[in-house]
């Protein structure tokens, strides 16, 4: 369990705490259901992420398989960044599929595993933490990350995408809700490293469909997230400093022409919203958003 955890923890991270301007896109039908993307642009960094990973001792191996899950997982980022371009896509259900694997099962036997819970006299997750981790994995079965990079050209793309049945069902909205009513299942005490994706997710961006209106709501981080002990205050003040150059942009496709924003300046085109906010201000516990856009 603590692969499947790392293996959240490390793609949640990277996506969604990413240092670069971030593009959110969704594509919303008229029944609820549709797509979301997040889109990281990442080539600023790209020199300093092939520097870093290629640079460390432990990733100068011609076996990789001695490697930790984490060091492992580093390796091969360091040679697909090596490749002179690359676009590819990276199936979070064929990730599970493979820590499976090592363990002699589907995906199926895992989530049948997880639905029994351990032996007699085995130690191991209690029944609610197993219910909410293969709620998790659930969800993630779904989620898929492109890759794109260009070595010439210094460029590096990230994009996070799901589908959705309903704005009830959303990444974002469906891991909320699971991690509400795990943490009060469990009165508090999650699993390791589910209370960091909770923390995570505590400034991301939620949608409600109402007949013809849509609602965006989105409020600041967590303070929790932003007063981490091992950042210390000084790593806290550069953080912010970093994210102040970086901004957050929404794009939103509705089934039908806009007819009005309230509640934040947009920029509309027929069917499409685009919002953008500095990344700053996503911490100000001042600034959330309640927007409401009508079409037709």
């Amino acid at each position: 369990m603590s692969r499947i955890f790392h293996l959240l923890f490390l793609a949640l991270s990277l996506a969604l705490t990413a240092c670069s301007d971030i593009t959110e896109e969704v594509w919303i039908q008229a029944d609820g259901s549709g797509r979301q993307e997040y889109q990281f642009d990442l080539s600023s960094m790209y020199p300093f992420i092939g520097m870093s990973l290629s640079n460390s001792p432990t990733l100068q191996t011609e076996r990789p398989d001695t490697l930790s899950d984490k060091d492992r997982m580093a390796f091969n980022m360091v040679k697909l960044l090596d490749r002179e371009k690359l676009d590819t896509t990276i199936s979070m259900r064929g990730l599970f599929a493979q820590i499976a694997a090592t363990q002699g099962m589907s995906i199926d036997d895992l989530m049948q595993k997880l639905e029994e819970g351990p032996e007699d006299g085995e130690d191991g997750p209690t029944t609610a933490q197993l219910e909410s981790i293969r709620q998790v994995m659930n969800i993630f079965l779904g989620v898929d990350f492109r890759i794109q990079s260009d070595r010439d050209k210094a460029k590096l793309n990230l994009s996070m995408i799901s589908r959705f049945n309903s704005t009830d069902s959303t990444l974002v909205k469906s891991m909320t809700n699971m991690l509400t009513s795990m943490s009060d299942e469990l009165e508090g005490k999650l699993p390791p490293g589910v209370g960091n994706i909770q923390e995570m997710f505590s400034g991301n961006i939620l949608y409600d469909l109402d007949g013809k209106t849509l609602r965006v709501e989105r409020k600041a981080y967590n303070q929790k997230m932003l007063e981490n002990e091992e950042m210390g205050a000084e790593g806290l003040q550069m953080m912010k400093a970093f994210m102040g150059q970086i901004n957050y942009r929404l794009v939103i496709h509705l089934p039908g022409k806009v007819r009005k924003v309230s509640g934040a300046e947009a920029e509309i085109d027929g069917d499409k919203v685009t919002l953008v906010i500095p990344y700053s201000d996503m911490t100000d516990p001042d600034k959330n958003w309640d927007i409401a856009i009508k079409f037709r």
